[in-house]
């Protein structure tokens, strides 16, 4: 698995809808499942097909885990 960067993400869907803000990535780290609390390496907020399609692209290529979230 290739390491997926901040300024990769940042490309695809700007740098300020990417984050690595500790507090951020805890408030993403759980959901109401059963499973438990798993901190990502970054948040990234899409806007757009384009974008979806790219960072899927990139999930694959790179072997990175991809959660969404609404």
């Amino acid at each position: 698995m290739k390491m997926v960067t901040e300024s990769e993400l940042a490309k695809i869907v700007g740098a300020a809808n990417v984050s690595a803000d500790p507090a951020v990535l805890d408030d993403y780290a759980g959901d109401h499942s059963f499973v438990g609390k798993v901190r990502p390496a970054f948040v990234a907020k899409v806007d757009g097909l384009e974008a979806v399609k790219k960072l899927v692209t990139l999930a694959q290529d790179s072997g990175m885990p991809l959660v969404p979230v609404s």
